[in-house]
């Protein structure tokens, strides 16, 4: 296996992921490698926030699933999120689907296998579609990550108030939107897969202050009734805005 595992606060799990934008690797974190799809002049960057843990998104977020999922990286301390050391996806989740202690039953070695693959992921709240990548073959899981395109296949969404969502790891092929389009919240976006560095099929999720990945500040992402999950919790669905 390509990274060592940590035990969760809650409970103990048999597998590690590699997100987006780095992970454990060998038992480290490693630094995000720098991916961009838009350059920006250094000085018109946003200044660092103080005390951000307790800056939210001005958007209303629900979590971009449509069952039970388990937060596999998550919170505001490197323990919970190894995100958390890097400033441009500190506030970021990692989901996974786990039933019974385990996230796949059956061939460890095939995406097939692992409850969240194909599942459907949908836009956490209304926006414009700004980037999209869905070419991203995935991976084979424990085996060979992506790290040269590390979000794998992904949809970036413009929420406005210069926060912008990333949902990476996608299925290859399964994107159901384009750029520019306008979604809704609780509108199917893709698929879940293991694409980018990634080693098993999982659904990375964060707000950040650019469109530029890996730039730019993670903002933490306020949710629905306030909600505030952390590594170990089950989140459920949420019933979009306008469908309540």
């Amino acid at each position: 296996m390509n990274a060592f595992c940590r035990k969760a606060t809650v409970a103990v799990v048999s597998v590690c992921l590699l997100s987006g934008c780095g992970g454990l690797y060998q038992g480290r974190p490693e630094t995000p490698p720098q991916q961009t799809r838009h350059q920006a002049d250094p000085e018109a960057r946003p200044a660092p926030v103080q005390n951000a843990d307790q800056v939210f998104t001005q958007t209303e977020f629900i979590m971009p699933i449509k069952e039970q999922w388990w937060v596999f990286w998550g919170g505001t301390n490197v323990r919970d999120n190894y995100h958390y050391a890097y400033e441009s996806q500190r506030y970021a989740f990692d989901l996974v689907i786990r039933r019974n202690g385990r996230t796949y039953t059956g061939n460890k070695a095939r995406n097939e296998s692992y409850y969240a693959f194909g599942k459907e992921v949908i836009a956490p709240a209304r926006g414009e579609v700004t980037q999209v990548e869905s070419g991203i073959p995935d991976n084979v899981p424990v085996g060979r990550m992506n790290p040269r395109n590390p979000f794998g296949n992904y949809v970036m969404i413009d929420h406005g108030n210069n926060e912008y969502s990333v949902i990476a790891h996608l299925k290859k092929g399964s994107l159901q939107v384009s750029e520019g389009q306008t979604v809704e919240q609780g509108e199917l976006i893709g698929l879940c897969g293991n694409s980018g560095n990634s080693s098993e099929p999982h659904i990375h999720f964060h707000v950040a202050n650019t469109p530029e990945l890996n730039q730019g500040q993670s903002i933490r992402i306020r949710l629905r009734d306030n909600e505030n999950p952390v590594r170990g919790d089950y989140v459920q669905p949420a019933t979009p805005v306008d469908q309540e």
